[in-house]
């Protein structure tokens, strides 16, 4: 197995919340964040993963994989990936289709995104959605 940064290892085994790396530079920070969002994507870690990008802001990796995941009929994936970059009315379609495919955390994370208590209310009283 290849070696990876200290910093990296901890980010893939104890989430991308278990750093403060807000004191080093941006490029050093996207480098890490995206190296540990590649691993994560590689082990099917789909929601870490999409947080790692988010945090390195590598908004081109976030689309990419967003786009991906929508091509495959994969909504409930391709939610966590987009929900850093969409725009609102988007978000909000793509909240629907999460649904209709019965991937309700995934509508669930959206629409917090969207701070629409309404329908993440909703979905916890009819579904007992887990988040």
């Amino acid at each position: 197995m290849m070696e990876h940064h200290p910093i990296v290892e901890k980010i893939v085994n104890e989430g991308v919340g278990s750093v403060n790396l807000a004191s080093i530079s941006k490029d050093l920070r996207k480098a890490l964040f995206t190296e540990a969002g590649n691993i994560l994507m590689h082990k099917e870690h789909h929601a870490e993963a999409a947080k790692a990008y988010a945090a390195a802001e590598n908004h081109d990796m976030l689309n990419e994989y967003g786009r991906w995941f929508l091509q495959q009929r994969k909504p409930g994936i391709a939610a966590y990936f987009l929900l850093h970059i969409e725009k609102e009315d988007v978000l909000e379609n793509l909240a629907q289709e999460c649904i209709a495919a019965h991937h309700l955390d995934a509508a669930k994370a959206v629409y917090q995104k969207l701070g629409d208590s309404i329908m993440i209310e909703f979905l916890d009283a009819n579904f007992g959605t887990s988040q």
